[in-house]
């Protein structure tokens, strides 16, 4: 669990990171929600929720990594044939904040290639690891992709946070427009699983309409 007090700041991205990253979408424009996945392909956890968001009829966005997407390059095109969109998430998962600027570079631009090749068109939308762009690549990088970052982290990833909690949290922060990020890595994916279903058909019947092409 968060601590309480911090819980909006872990939820929604406080109003100053906006401001460093201007460029950068923090919400959809239309009142419809956007699913979105980080750190996949999974060999277990994608096809999983592949088949959920085909029963519901959701598109979403996935953010993948470079090494994942060389482990498992077949999740990668299942993701594509089911007519979700490819964005990209850097190769390791490097700290943009803690990482020099031209190894943090080298990192995004080897995760590029990787998934150019598999994909066979070329990428032009990411999502840096932890939402973090080495001050000095601001500007250049988002003149040659569309950055996406999100509107409601529910933090999946926490191991104190349990399917439950997890749902709880989305059905109380999320609002027309948020951009949801969840992820299909070995932390997150069993509680993802668990719960995807029920967020998307428990947010329909609040009222809320899913992005349906991407």
């Amino acid at each position: 669990m968060v601590p309480k007090g911090l819980t909006s700041l872990v939820l929604r991205p406080p109003f100053w990171i906006r401001k460093i990253y201007p460029g950068a979408i923090w919400s959809m424009e239309e009142d419809k929600l956007l699913l979105s996945f980080d750190d996949g392909p999974h060999p277990v956890y994608t096809p999983q929720i592949l088949d959920i968001l085909d029963k519901y009829s959701v598109k979403a966005y996935f953010f993948l990594s470079g090494q994942a997407a060389e482990r498992y390059p077949e999740g990668v095109i299942q993701i594509i044939q089911q007519g979700h969109r490819i964005g990209l998430h850097g190769y390791q998962h490097l700290d943009g904040w803690k990482t020099p600027a031209k190894v943090w570079l080298q990192d995004w631009e080897k995760g590029k290639n990787v998934l150019e090749d598999i994909c066979g068109y070329s990428i032009h939308i990411g999502r840096p690891p932890y939402g973090h762009i080495p001050f000095s690549l601001r500007k250049s990088l988002s003149r040659q992709y569309t950055i996406w970052m999100w509107d409601l982290l529910p933090g999946d990833y926490d191991p104190q946070v349990n399917g439950e909690v997890l749902k709880q949290r989305i059905f109380q922060w999320a609002r027309p427009g948020s951009i949801i990020v969840l992820h299909e890595n070995d932390k997150s994916g069993v509680k993802v699983c668990e719960v995807l279903g029920e967020v998307i058909e428990g947010l329909r019947t609040k009222g809320f309409k899913w992005v349906e092409g991407v």
